[in-house]
């Protein structure tokens, strides 16, 4: 084969990406017409599902009896990603942004001041969430990289509310807020990732009264192209 080589472009690439495929499998080559092929889809739309740990809770800046403590729950999370790879960074950049809907409902009894009475709370809070962020990939080999996102998140949250016997109600609000994150990919198609977000407040602004809601997530992730 080398002897018959003709010292032009075509001829030498053709020999060299044939000479590593013999030698090994873990190349790189821009000429070859498969992987150029492959780089050609630089937009992804990722399936994910997963159950979000979120905690809620309220307090009256003026009188510790009338806090709400609601606890921890997991709660479902589903939604869509889209990633979008960074040109001329070797596929360890991207941007993402993705959509997806949570809830958080529960009721809890609630002492007040009068401690032959108990009232009842309700948190009834439902969002579709918008994120967008950066992600950076680690490759570990040909099928397995981790990655680390950094981004913001912004809620739209339609009806939601608390109720507090007695007391009074709020209207709740989403919220903006920063989140990190760390995952796993699998040969470009299965993912499993960590997210943790900042707390923040929920209730619409209200003199006396403030509330954090916190919450952290595990998702599994299916790349649809």
């Amino acid at each position: 084969q080398i002897n018959q080589i003709k010292y032009i472009r075509k001829d030498l690439i053709k020999q060299f990406i044939e000479h590593n495929k013999c030698s090994s499998g873990n190349y790189f080559s821009l000429y070859d017409p498969t992987i150029r092929k492959k780089k050609e889809n630089s937009i992804h739309l990722n399936l994910r599902a997963g159950s979000t740990v979120a905690s809620f809770f309220i307090e009256n800046l003026n009188s510790r009896r009338f806090d709400g403590d609601f606890g921890t729950e997991f709660i479902p999370r589903i939604g869509l990603e889209v990633e979008i790879d960074i040109p001329n960074s070797k596929k360890k950049w991207a941007f993402v942004f993705e959509t997806y809907y949570t809830s958080f409902r529960k009721d809890i009894i609630l002492q007040n001041a009068i401690q032959t009475q108990i009232d009842e709370a309700s948190i009834d809070f439902s969002t579709i969430e918008l994120s967008t962020g950066i992600r950076y990939y680690f490759f570990l080999s040909e099928n397995s990289k981790l990655y680390v996102n950094g981004g913001i998140s912004l809620g739209m949250s339609g009806n939601s509310f608390i109720t507090m016997e007695r007391i009074r109600d709020f209207d709740l609000v989403s919220g903006q807020r920063f989140n990190g994150a760390v995952g796993f990919n699998f040969k470009n198609k299965y993912f499993l990732e960590y997210r943790q977000n900042t707390s923040h407040s929920i209730i619409e602004a209200s003199v006396g009264w403030n509330s954090q809601y916190k919450s952290r997530s595990v998702t599994l992730g299916y790349r649809l192209f």
